[in-house]
């Protein structure tokens, strides 16, 4: 299963415990044994795209999930080594990993986190990348953003959220200012309309 880690912490003695993101499952918490020099397990990184294989301790049990097999697709590297980078997808992966979203969303923001964290790693302005998968994660869980909160904002608000949409972020032109205010504007919108957690 192709995922995307969205958490990543120590578990006791021996385990991490990772939240990912596939289009299968949504976020899943799951257990990965730490590796020792001699088998030399790789470490799961934040926003690392891996393929696992999952496995409950007991069969048919409710008990928790660990992962049997872990293969490194993509390292998003470039993340750790731009803060304004690290902030936003650390941003965006609490949303994901803190709120459920309709199972048949599931492959649409799966491919919508895929190409944020790759945004965040390999893009110039990660503020309008953040915004932008807010708004299509949004959008692919079936929430009104164009028909309730894009329609209360003021004309000026408009353009800009218009303008940061279409344009490449090669050619972003809203300051980042402006782009955060409306992030801010859209995570509050989905906190209290539709009781979405913002870490």
């Amino acid at each position: 299963m192709r995922v995307c880690i969205l958490e990543r912490a120590v578990h006791g003695e021996k385990f991490w415990r990772i939240t990912a993101l596939s289009a299968e499952e949504g976020a899943v918490s799951c257990l990965l044994r730490q590796g020792s020099k001699k088998t030399g397990t790789i470490v799961p990184d934040l926003f690392d795209e891996a393929e696992i294989t999952l496995e409950r301790r007991k069969a048919g049990t409710e008990g928790a999930l660990f992962v049997k097999e872990y293969a490194l697709v993509a390292r998003r590297s470039g993340i750790s080594g731009n803060y304004d980078g690290l902030v936003f997808a650390s941003r965006f992966a609490g949303i994901l990993a803190r709120n459920a979203f309709p199972p048949d969303a599931r492959a649409a923001v799966f491919s919508v986190s895929r190409s944020a964290f790759c945004a965040f790693s390999e893009k110039p302005r990660k503020d309008a990348a953040f915004f932008k998968a807010l708004w299509l994660f949004a959008r692919e869980c079936g929430l009104p953003a164009r028909e309730d909160w894009f329609e209360r904002l003021a004309f000026d608000d408009k353009l800009s959220v218009s303008a940061v949409l279409r344009a490449p972020l090669e050619e972003a032109s809203v300051p980042a200012r402006e782009v955060a205010r409306l992030a801010g504007q859209l995570e509050r919108w989905l906190a209290r309309e539709h009781d979405f957690v913002i870490p």
